[in-house]
């Protein structure tokens, strides 16, 4: 791996002499990890064992048809992957799939339109796959098709700058300045490969770019994520923990599925550039290094922007109960409880939580460091980061805010003189109405319950019901 890294270094600083590297080839990485489970059932005088057959060896195109030079994906289920290459025939032109997580990846042959069989043996199993191929449209303006499908999928100077003005903003980089310099050096790279190429080497690098158009065309809005992550939120009774939290799983998901669409582009661009060293095939692995340092950057400020607004709540509070250690209900009196509650950020005490939204945030962490760790492989320098996930936080921020009675109940009244006349949900307050059958003031204890999906969370509030009888309008507990 690192022998191979080493040579598209050298071919990606130079112009004229490309090194191929066969020692050590790209590493896989999985995109999914399929476990399988043998379960038993156990009696006190047997054990029987299900049927725990593995699942069919299946190699599956993504697609059914394809451009000329378009980079082809092959799904492989069932099947351990141990080369980092194989070869395959695509009618009577050889071409090599390279090894990209548990995927296979090729680039389609620039030969004539038609429907043809992908022929691969793999792992001792030949495999015929038919695909229709299509006639890649024609490209007479290569510059039109860089600026149009590839530059907005990278970031100039201005950009860079506007992303460093969010992640000082976020205070998510120290290392900054170095990591800009990275991204900064990619781009200047590929413009040095770009520019050094004759007007025919120009052409055929527009067209394996237009051919892959459908792939740097959902990272034109790159910045689009991080404009919309407003680090503040409202706070009152518009604003949803659980929403909020599904709402960054679902943004580190997209972000992070457009991260994987590049790392078998460019292992198969790299991989192309060392086999076959032209400068059009080399030009394009430096545009493919570049794309991907721009996004795996990218996606990783997303994740951390994300973890920096996704809160839990973790306490009901009703207010007015902090400054108080009884809280007075006069006998029958109405009462809007003026209900909050307390929610944080995730850390990592929550890798354990059964909590299903923290799961799913947690799954895309997973998923996210281990393509941050692969995708970083790929890039001649590395940045000088590490991939964001709750395991490196070790405290929370927390917020309070006043909500609405959604969700709230009062429950477990702990002296048996006292009860709970009425509760009910009005103008998006909690009512409650306590009573007593004694003839005295009675302290009692109830709890709090907040109660949505998942969460559930409970305070115990101390307090007395006054034997005189309220009356009157409803009275809000922080006015008694």
């Amino acid at each position: 791996m690192k022998d191979k890294i080493a040579s598209f270094k050298i071919a990606y600083q130079t112009t004229s002499t490309v090194t191929e590297s066969k020692n050590k080839r790209i590493k896989s990485y999985a995109l999914f990890t399929l476990l399988t489970f043998a379960a038993f059932l156990i009696t006190i005088h047997a054990c029987k064992k299900e049927n725990t057959s593995p699942p069919p060896a299946t190699l599956t195109l993504d697609k059914g048809t394809y451009k000329q030079l378009e980079i082809a994906l092959v799904n492989a289920e069932s099947i351990t992957l141990n080369s980092a290459t194989y070869l395959g025939n695509v009618g009577s032109t050889q071409i090599i799939l390279v090894r990209a997580e548990n995927k296979l990846a090729f680039m389609v042959p620039e030969i004539a339109e038609g429907t043809y069989t992908l022929v691969a043996d793999i792992e001792g199993k030949t495999y015929n796959l038919s695909f229709t191929l299509q006639q890649l449209p024609a490209v007479t303006d290569a510059q039109l098709v860089v600026n149009t499908v590839l530059l907005p999928a990278l970031m100039n100077n201005a950009q860079l700058d506007s992303l460093g003005a969010f992640v000082q903003q976020l205070n998510a980089d120290s290392n900054w300045v170095q990591n800009k310099a990275i991204l900064k050096n990619n781009y200047d790279n590929f413009n040095s490969k770009y520019n050094a190429l004759s007007d025919a080497d120009k052409l055929q690098f527009a067209k394996i770019i237009k051919a892959n158009e459908a792939v740097f065309s959902q990272l034109v809005n790159l910045s689009s994520l991080l404009d919309t992550a407003n680090l503040s939120f409202k706070t009152n009774a518009e604003y949803d923990p659980e929403t909020e939290l599904n709402r960054a799983t679902n943004t580190v998901l997209t972000s992070k599925l457009r991260l994987l669409l590049l790392i078998p582009i460019t292992a198969v661009t790299v991989d192309v550039c060392l086999s076959v060293p032209t400068f059009p095939t080399c030009a394009v692995a430096a545009a493919s290094v570049a794309v991907l340092g721009v996004k795996l950057y990218h996606h990783n400020t997303v994740v951390k922007a994300m973890l920096d607004k996704a809160f839990k709540p973790f306490q009901a509070m009703l207010e007015g109960a902090q400054e108080r250690s009884l809280i007075p209900f006069k006998k029958n009196q109405l009462y809007g409880l003026a209900v909050s509650l307390n929610i944080r950020t995730l850390y990592n005490s929550d890798m354990g939580s059964n909590d299903p939204a923290v799961q799913g945030i947690v799954t895309q962490l997973n998923e996210s460091a281990t393509a941050w760790s692969d995708a970083l492989a790929l890039l001649p320098v590395p940045f000088n980061d590490h991939a964001a996930h709750i395991t490196n936080k070790t405290s929370y921020r927390s917020k309070n805010f006043v909500y609405s009675g959604n969700n709230f109940m009062v429950l477990n009244v702990s002296n048996p003189l006292v009860s709970v006349v009425s509760q009910n949900l009005a103008a998006g307050e909690l009512q409650v109405k306590f009573t007593t059958t004694a003839n005295s003031d009675q302290p009692f204890s109830f709890d709090l319950k907040y109660a949505k999906n998942s969460n559930l969370i409970t305070n115990t509030i101390a307090g007395y019901v006054q034997v005189e009888s309220g009356c009157g309008s409803i009275t809000s507990v922080t006015d008694i």
